[in-house]
């Protein structure tokens, strides 16, 4: 494992904000420590491999239909709505939620299309229109009753037992 800072910084990672990104032949996090980018390469043996790997991973040329690119774009759209469905990972965020939804959503200052989304359970909207990473809408879906099928039907426009139908898993709900 490698560590590259393209600043010299005095914190370590444990004291940081930072990301992991992954693909195929790739694991990189991403730290901001202050004014400093520190990039961590996990499975190359250069940085050279490292940038290659990750500016040919995603060729937006090629559109693939029906699908929403989480990228940088994407992600800071959606910081505060998945800070929000981020908060469910607490016991006691999933039971205010439960409790009082509208009172939830204000705490955290959702914007009025992100509230329409959640009041309708619209987690394609969510993704597509609002900056949703899916796993963290996911963690709505779960506090809301709508689990990994439902969601899943949903973003394939398929009904709930359409999705079942093509999936190989006896019983699921």
């Amino acid at each position: 494992m490698r560590i590259y800072r393209l600043k010299s910084a005095n914190k370590q990672f444990t004291d940081c904000n930072s990301f992991i990104c992954s693909g195929l032949w790739h694991l990189i996090r991403i730290c901001i420590e202050k004014r400093t980018i520190v990039i961590q390469f996990i499975g190359h043996r250069t940085i050279k491999e490292g940038i290659r790997a990750i500016v040919n991973q995603v060729d937006k040329s090629k559109e693939i239909p029906g699908t929403t690119i989480f990228d940088g774009v994407q992600s800071r759209k959606g910081y505060r709505l998945n800070k929000f469905a981020m908060s469910f990972t607490r016991p006691e965020n999933r039971e205010a939620f439960s409790s009082d939804e509208e009172a939830y959503m204000e705490k955290w200052d959702l914007s009025n299309e992100e509230r329409r989304f959640i009041r309708l359970r619209d987690y394609r909207g969510l993704i597509e229109e609002c900056g949703g990473n899916i796993y963290m809408i996911m963690k709505l879906g779960t506090c809301t009753g709508h689990g990994l099928y439902h969601v899943g039907a949903q973003l394939r426009g398929e009904t709930f037992e359409e999705f079942l139908a093509s999936r190989n898993a006896s019983g699921a709900r």
